[in-house]
């Protein structure tokens, strides 16, 4: 009995020594105990937390836009849109400029400005069936802001023109047949493979070639040799 008594004084003694370090640590504002350094390093670590989380936003983001911008079309500098037509006087009729032009062969022969062109495509092709007229819608569609004639068009096709002749439809000028030309709904000029393209679309140019014609209301045809 004795001895349980003992035990029993030291053991609330060891209490009371515990309970007295606890209350020094808790008075003594230099004593810092294991709890006080955990709650510093979770507001350390706040900082490196909210970097992460901007990270994450930023990124999805910028997944969001990327994927956007690679599925979207292919943006050209020029993409426009050109009527010609091609008028023989002699039957009264348009000759029709075939679809396919610029787009495979028989109908892509020269090559000369394929790096102007988007995959698949020289700058300048016919890829709608032509009006019923005959006449031919030309995409120009193009990489680079450059000039393009009219005698690039016909040089892809493989039909080249001049001042004088339409291979296109077999045609030169000599002594009884007048020289070609070309209007452009209110003006005529002289036929040349150096004139310029241009978006009809804004402008309202439709291109007509004639061949066999003495000319129109204006222009002789004759003035071209």
């Amino acid at each position: 009995m004795a001895s349980l008594d003992r035990t029993l004084y030291e053991a609330n003694d060891v209490l009371k020594g515990d309970e007295a370090e606890r209350n020094l640590t808790r008075g003594n504002p230099l004593v810092r105990g294991p709890l006080n350094r955990s709650s510093g390093a979770k507001r350390n670590n706040r900082p490196i937390v909210l970097a992460l989380c901007t990270l994450a936003v930023v990124g999805a983001f910028l997944y969001v836009f990327a994927a956007g911008y690679l599925d979207a079309p292919p943006v050209y500098p020029i993409d426009w849109r050109a009527k010609i037509a091609i008028f023989d006087a002699r039957i009264s009729m348009n000759l029709t400029i075939p679809q396919g032009i610029g787009v495979g062969n028989p109908l892509w022969n020269n090559h000369t400005l394929d790096g102007f062109g988007p995959p698949g495509y020289a700058p300048l092709s016919t890829r709608e069936v032509p009006a019923k007229d005959g006449t031919a819608t030309i995409y120009i569609q193009s990489n680079t802001v450059r000039f393009y004639y009219i005698g690039d068009f016909f040089n892809i096709w493989g039909k080249p023109i001049s001042r004088t002749c339409v291979t296109a439809a077999n045609y030169c000028a000599d002594a009884t047949n007048p020289p070609p030309f070309i209007t452009e709904g209110s003006k005529a000029f002289c036929l040349s493979p150096q004139i310029v393209f241009e978006n009809y679309l804004t402008t309202g140019l439709e291109w007509e070639i004639f061949i066999g014609s003495p000319g129109v209301p204006g222009f002789q045809a004759n003035q071209c040799r």
